[in-house]
């Protein structure tokens, strides 16, 4: 059995039905189970992503509330302290001494309340423009006294917000604070300061600090983040332009997850790093590739045993095949479908001589019709030169301008354009030449004959068929127009509709009779050979071998009034 199969693979390679078996049987079964345990292993990895990331989006938009909520407390307070009436007489008042006894201890009592209110408040400050003094919850003084004072500059730029936030450093360095400012009519304004450390530690801390946070502003300026070491700086714009467009994205050599978020005038960021996640997909993706390459081992094993088992009938097969006479083997074949297929096989190898000679019988015929269709093809070419010979003559003799000569030239040139049998299709405007050149010709005939062209310029692009409309105008001017009376009006058009070309030949001859258009129309779907209607059914059958079914031919006809065939082609450039 060895031998026998190296001598398989050394005949037919690996066009070998056991090899081909080997192959299907091995592939359907490997692609099978490698597609089971890939979409398992893709459905379960979705599984842990989807819910990765609703978890992680849970956690972000948790905290931008958390945080959010406390800004707002925060503002709120400052627009409280805004609003109170102490408040605002210190900072619109000249002398506030003198205008408002005892102002101190009430404003004393008043920030140092607001400032117990919450953890977050750093500190609050009344701020007099006129007077240039700050009072906070403990003293006052000029603002020049106080050593956190940057907070000015962000008044002086903005004097009349009645809300003004800012990121601020305590003198340049720390602690890290927002800072809020609300501006009194112009005269002066309410400060107050929180400590981000505090509002992070509040934020956070149910997160481990997995999760950073950073609000910008439309300038991608960070005006609050729990990472203090991004605070006051601008976001890095290629790391904006990944969080834009992925949830998921690889940044210095760490994996994150994002949550964007974005208001009229703010940006909410929440990275979180995720390096333990992806290393638990790259092991799930790990496992399915040691499954696949344990499928496919698994696999070809498999695949040679059921291969060798149903190539054995046909290893019979092929013995008989390779020595027909050598058959004594087969009576001892069981009586299945093996020894029906060989015993047949041997039957066919007998009658083999007999098909051999019905064979060359057929052959000697095939090239008697090939000798009679050559011999037909010379009569043309003969006919060809003799009329060149003739329109020679004539121009030497009568002139080229003749009428006679002026004939024989047009049917020359209309024989020479019918032996070009190398080309099928040809560009629409040569075939629209060759039918004026034949028009022409008739009109020497049919001096009444009106011809009525209407070619769209988009036709010219097309291709069609050689000599299929020529035949049809013939008809028309031979069994339409010739007999009528009168003037003879023959309207040739083509046009470009959709994905076809529409061809139209129009006479107002005599016309058809419905039993006639129906004796054409049977006659066309024929495919006996007649002489009635040869030249439509010529021109009908050719267009069907080129175009197939998307070539049609239509009759429409009234008796005594007009005739229009129509032919349907595709456009072809």
């Amino acid at each position: 059995m060895k031998t026998f199969i190296n001598n398989l693979f050394i005949k037919f390679k690996f066009n070998s039905i056991l090899f081909a078996n080997f192959l299907k049987i091995f592939f359907v079964m490997f692609i099978i189970l490698c597609i089971s345990c890939v979409a398992i292993s893709m459905t379960m990895m979705n599984i842990s992503k989807n819910e990765m990331l609703m978890y992680n989006e849970s956690n972000a938009k948790n905290m931008i509330e958390t945080t959010e909520g406390i800004i707002d407390e925060i503002k709120q307070i400052t627009l409280n302290i805004a609003v109170d009436t102490d408040v605002r007489n210190y900072i619109m008042s000249e002398s506030p001494a003198e205008m408002l006894p005892g102002y101190q201890s009430r404003i004393y009592s008043k920030l140092y309340a607001y400032k117990s209110m919450t953890k977050y408040v750093y500190s609050i400050y009344l701020y007099n423009e006129k007077n240039d003094t700050v009072i906070s919850h403990k003293s006052e003084g000029k603002l020049s006294s106080f050593p956190d004072n940057d907070w000015i500059d962000i008044y002086r730029k903005n004097p009349n917000d009645t809300m003004c936030i800012a990121p601020w450093k305590v003198m340049g360095n720390y602690p890290y604070l927002i800072t809020y400012i609300s501006s009194i009519a112009g005269k002066g304004c309410v400060v107050v300061t929180a400590d981000i450390y505090m509002i992070a530690k509040n934020s956070s801390s149910a997160y481990d600090g997995k999760y950073k946070l950073y609000i910008t502003d439309k300038d991608n300026s960070i005006i609050y983040s729990n990472d203090e070491s991004k605070f006051m700086t601008v976001f890095d714009d290629e790391l904006y332009a990944l969080i834009k467009e992925n949830e998921i994205f690889k940044y210095n050599g760490d994996s994150y997850y994002c949550y964007f978020y974005e208001t009229k005038d703010k940006r909410y960021i929440v990275t979180a790093v995720i390096n333990d996640y992806i290393k638990h997909t790259h092991r799930t993706k790990n496992l399915l590739i040691a499954g696949i390459i344990l499928i496919f081992i698994f696999g070809i094993l498999i695949s040679g045993m059921l291969a060798f088992n149903s190539f054995e009938p046909i290893s019979k097969i092929i013995k008989v095949i390779d020595k027909p006479h050598e058959n004594d083997f087969i009576e001892e074949m069981k009586n299945n479908e093996v020894k029906y297929i060989t015993t047949q096989i041997i039957n066919y190898i007998d009658s083999n001589e007999m098909l051999k000679e019905e064979l060359n019988n057929r052959l000697a015929e095939h090239n008697q019709l090939s000798m009679m269709a050559m011999q037909m093809q010379i009569n043309p070419h003969f006919l060809n030169n003799t009329l060149n010979i003739i329109g020679l003559k004539l121009a030497k003799e009568i002139g080229a301008e003749n009428d006679l000569t002026v004939m024989v030239t047009m049917i020359t040139r209309l024989i020479q354009y019918i032996l070009n049998v190398d080309t099928i299709q040809v560009d629409f405007k040569q075939e629209l030449d060759f039918l004026k050149n034949y028009i022409a010709l008739l009109n020497y005939r049919y001096k009444d004959l009106n011809v009525i062209w209407n070619i769209d310029e988009k036709v010219y692009r097309c291709k069609i068929v050689r000599v299929c409309l020529q035949p049809i105008v013939e008809n028309a001017v031979y069994h339409g127009l010739a007999s009528k009376d009168g003037e003879k009006i023959l309207k040739i058009s083509a046009k470009v509709e959709e994905e076809n070309v529409v061809i139209s030949i129009e006479d107002n001859g005599v016309g058809i009779s419905e039993d006639k258009i129906e004796e054409i129309n049977k006659n066309l779907d024929d495919d006996t050979i007649s002489s009635k209607h040869i030249g439509i059914k010529n021109v009908y059958k050719r267009l069907r071998i080129v175009y197939n079914e998307k070539a049609d031919l239509k009759i429409e006809s009234k008796k005594g009034e007009y005739t229009r065939i129509c032919i349907i082609i595709p456009t072809v450039f």
